[in-house]
């Protein structure tokens, strides 16, 4: 039985060494031995068979967009909101450096209020989607961050003796902090702040809550405290601390000013001292030179410009533009020289223009 056992072994040995020999003549282009790959072939055919039966595939094509990968992301990475961007870093950052937008093309809206430049960028998204090239159209939102917004009610102020000026500095020393003093280490001089904690101004209410009191922040002897009587001479001086609230009301931020979280821009731009925003797209399928002329004329057709706002096109098809320009001159002037060259060098004009034909 050993001797069977190693016997069998041998010829699946030999086979396969038969095998490798065959597949790498026929990889090689020379004549090979057709019955060493039959029994392979069937096998191969009956693992194929076992294999289909149990996975079941689709063809691989692309989406309407005709790239693949762009349409597999932008069907699976679908947020609110947000628009997919294809490109390479490299690229971007050259873009960005040589022309100010991440994009191929930014079309830049000048106005004289974020309200009016974020309405026109919307009316010129619109009027570029459908043009034929334009990809990944988008006009940078303004929105999407939030300001803590205090307007005082003045005359709710009055009515209980507390300024604005009171007002402004609980929300400073609350919010931002205060430099009461200065502490000295060797020749450097580092303010002392007071600031409340996190928990009491964390959130809306928790500012709503800030007592303010008529003078909380005028210090000791203030206007006040050394304020010349009607007979000329100086009133006394307080013992106790202008800040110290004993006897006075503490009136709620509430009461006094009307606390409010409100939608703001995340970021102001601003180009030639003008406010600005960006639409940003990419182009497929075309050159970008003659996409500008159409989108260009797309744009002028379709979105009416309020009093105060310009566009301005920018993107790498700058410099193609800016190359025509310059060939438009040098190449006639190369010509020219090249015929003087040639009219020096044979001194005949014939043998020039026949030269410059040839």
């Amino acid at each position: 039985a050993k001797n069977a056992g190693q016997l069998a072994g041998a010829a699946h040995a030999a086979e396969a060494e038969e095998f490798a020999t065959a597949s790498l003549d026929d990889q090689l282009g020379k004549p090979f031995d057709s019955g060493a790959l039959r029994p392979f072939v069937a096998l191969r055919e009956q693992l194929e068979s076992d294999f289909k039966q149990r996975v079941f595939f689709w063809p691989r094509q692309t989406g309407p967009k005709g790239d693949l990968v762009d349409d597999e992301m932008g069907r699976v990475l679908q947020v609110p909101g947000w628009s997919n961007i294809f490109t390479q870093p490299i690229i971007n950052r050259i873009e960005m450096l040589s022309t100010g937008v991440r994009t191929d093309i930014g079309v830049k809206v000048f106005g004289p209020d974020l309200d009016t430049i974020d309405r026109v960028c919307k009316e010129v998204e619109a009027a570029l989607k459908p043009v034929n090239g334009a990809r990944d159209v988008i006009a940078a939102p303004f929105m999407g961050k939030g300001y803590l917004e205090v307007d005082i009610d003045r005359e709710a102020a009055a009515r209980y003796g507390i300024s604005v000026e009171d007002i402004e500095n609980e929300i400073e020393v609350a919010l931002a902090g205060k430099a009461i003093t200065y502490t000295v280490e060797a020749r450097d001089r580092f303010p002392v702040r007071i600031r409340y904690a996190r928990s009491e101004r964390e959130d809306e209410e928790s500012v709503r809550r800030l007592l303010v009191s008529p003078g909380s922040m005028a210090t000791g002897g203030g206007a006040g405290g050394d304020a010349m009587n009607t007979t000329g001479q100086t009133a006394g001086h307080t013992a106790s601390p202008g800040h110290a609230a004993r006897g006075k009301p503490l009136i709620p931020l509430s009461a006094v000013a009307d606390v409010r979280v409100v939608g703001g821009p995340a970021m102001i731009k601003s180009e030639n001292s003008q406010l600005l925003n960006y639409v940003t797209l990419m182009v497929r399928g075309r050159d970008v030179v003659g996409f500008v002329d159409e989108a260009q004329r797309v744009v002028a057709q379709k979105v009416k410009l309020p009093e105060g706002v310009h566009i301005e096109w920018s993107g790498e098809f700058e410099h193609q533009v800016r190359a025509a320009k310059t060939l438009r001159v040098v190449f006639p002037v190369v010509i020219v020289l090249i015929f003087v060259i040639l009219y020096l060098t044979y001194n005949d004009l014939m043998d020039a223009i026949l030269m410059m034909l040839a």
